[in-house]
């Protein structure tokens, strides 16, 4: 059975930071147990003054279906901890920036050759800790901002309809809950 990394619920609202020890839950339990909150590192997108939106169509993610999202992500993973260079307490930050990348490398298979490595190819904007709905009780997330160097992206089926917006324009679309809550840290 998967597994992921989680953190008790209780230990994350004692922290304003991300705590730094992580328990392996399994993702069936994870997704209904409120006393775990599943990481998720989710990168937005930005080319020039444009961010980069896409349709939420997966089946196992039936609840996103329809709406849109800035952010390509997922799960953290035991392999993504395992794979971490650094010792505790840091380990958990390399860890999530694993995932970041795994993800990003499974969602946009070229976009290394996409993003921009003249300054700093990603930052960290925000973590993601709010209750807009039923979903946000068992994930938390860390959003990073990718600037890249071309918009010519390859998506993998994972991703529908993406394509590059301007921030006026996201009122055009029914953004998922983490996207609208990003919409004023980018």
């Amino acid at each position: 059975m998967r597994q992921i990394g989680c953190y008790r619920s209780e230990d994350v609202k004692k922290f304003s930071i991300m705590p730094p020890e992580l328990i392996w839950v399994n993702k069936t339990q994870a997704e209904t147990d409120e006393n775990y909150r599943q990481i998720i590192p989710y990168a937005v997108l930005k080319y020039t003054d444009k961010y980069f939106i896409y349709q939420r169509k997966n089946q196992a993610e039936k609840r996103f279906n329809g709406q849109w999202s800035l952010g390509v992500g997922g799960h953290l993973e035991r392999e993504d901890y395992l794979n971490a260079k650094s010792q505790k307490p840091w380990r958990v930050l390399d860890a999530v920036e694993n995932c970041f990348i795994r993800e990003l490398i499974e969602e946009i298979p070229n976009i290394f050759e996409c993003i921009s490595f003249l300054n700093t190819a990603y930052n960290f904007l925000t973590t993601i800790d709010i209750h807009a709905t039923d979903l946000d009780k068992y994930h938390i997330g860390a959003a990073y901002l990718a600037n890249l160097k071309t918009d010519n992206l390859l998506l993998s089926d994972e991703v529908h309809n993406g394509h590059f917006v301007t921030k006026e324009e996201f009122k055009n679309y029914d953004l998922e809950s983490w996207s609208e809550y990003l919409v004023d840290f980018i």
